[in-house]
């Protein structure tokens, strides 16, 4: 190996000894990339699943329009047309989410109730299905449905500044499913007179579960966000709603606060406003996400570019270095040469402190002691 390498030309001598460090470079920026790479994947694939928790929102809304229409048809044969229109919507919804192709949601209308969808509906078209019958299938829906739509960072570091937000909308997204089903209950109830205790009895747990979120959406979320959850119960049909249901499950009793329209109205409205801050929630995390994706998207090809600058740099000095060393042993070769033929008067100039340097020394002296041996053997001479 020894005499291999001693019989390699200077020139690749210095191109193996500068290969080194190179590679070593070109290591550290594609392992840079590559984690780069990693990154704007993930980030990639947060903003799919937001993406695709607005288009399970949209469906949760969907479904819960056609609950109101369906259930007032199947109980006084009203909203037909409105109920016929939003069927389409809903399942151009279905189709939308399952073209993610989210492993997440392989078949999700096999295990979701969505597959008896379409019997459910002939069933109500044909008035094979009662009021109640209709309610029972689509609160169900809606909360199995609702149990998929989540966003969450869990361990992930560059998610951390969104997770306060993660969690805020999937807890908004919570109560409002618990609150539409605690409506759809109380407005049953108010337009059948009917099962007033038992209904109460069955929603109770369903009550106590909505404001045990409450509280954790106060520990959990951003103080803009509660702040904002709390302009709500103040201002907005929000507050009637709450006050209304706090009341009956304090009371266990029906008032005539509200009929069957007033209430269908009221808490519908208290429902928008939940399912819009929700929203709002989940379109700051997209936002601060494709913020956060679009600036790594950047770095990646920045890195790219500073790889190709940085090799480029390296191997033009190398090849310049490898220039001048091979200039300058050509120029002591030549003055060597010359004064192998008995040339005097050679001039070699010593530009620098290391071994060309010392070489160029060593032949500044023989040529000295040419001239002096020349001018001994001249004198000799005469």
């Amino acid at each position: 190996m020894n005499y291999f390498f001693r019989r390699l030309p200077l020139s690749v001598k210095l191109l193996l000894i500068s290969l080194v460090p190179l590679l070593f470079l070109i290591y550290v920026f594609v392992e840079l990339y590559i984690e780069k790479t990693q990154k704007v994947t993930l980030l990639q694939g947060y903003l799919t699943r937001i993406d695709q928790s607005a288009d399970m929102a949209k469906l949760i809304d969907a479904l819960r329009l056609e609950n109101r229409y369906s259930y007032n048809y199947a109980l006084q044969k009203h909203h037909q047309d409105k109920m016929l229109a939003q069927r389409p919507q809903t399942d151009s919804i279905i189709s939308r989410i399952h073209q993610y192709k989210d492993p997440a949601l392989k078949e999700f209308t096999q295990y979701t109730f969505l597959a008896d969808l379409k019997n459910i509906r002939n069933n109500i078209d044909s008035a094979r299905i009662n009021a109640n019958g209709v309610m029972h299938y689509f609160t169900n829906t809606i909360f199995r449905l609702n149990t998929l739509n989540q966003v969450s960072a869990g361990a992930n570091v560059y998610l951390q500044n969104i997770y306060p937000d993660l969690v805020a909308q999937r807890l908004l997204s919570e109560m409002t499913t618990y609150l539409g089903i605690l409506g759809a209950n109380v407005h049953n109830v108010l337009f059948t007179r009917a099962y007033m205790v038992e209904t109460l009895i069955g929603s109770l747990g369903v009550h106590q579960v909505y404001h045990t979120y409450e509280k954790e959406l106060q520990t959990k979320a951003p103080p803009q966000t509660y702040a904002a959850y709390q302009q709500l119960l103040q201002n907005t049909a929000l507050k009637p709603t709450i006050q209304y249901i706090d009341r009956l499950f304090q009371t266990f009793k029906f008032d005539s606060t509200y009929n069957a329209e007033q209430w269908e109205q009221t808490y519908t409205t208290a429902l928008n406003e939940l399912r819009l801050l929700q929203q709002k929630v989940l379109n700051n995390v997209d936002a601060e996400t494709t913020q956060l994706y679009h600036s790594e998207q950047r770095q990646k090809n920045q890195s790219i570019i500073v790889l190709i600058i940085a090799i480029t740099i390296a191997i033009v000095v190398v090849a310049y270095t490898v220039a001048v060393i091979s200039q300058m042993l050509k120029e002591l070769k030549r003055a060597a040469q010359k004064i192998a033929k008995g040339k005097s008067g050679i001039r070699v100039r010593k530009e620098s402190n290391d071994a060309i340097g010392s070489l160029a020394e060593s032949i500044i002296q023989i040529g000295r002691s040419n001239i002096e041996l020349s001018k001994a053997a001249e004198a000799i001479g005469n």
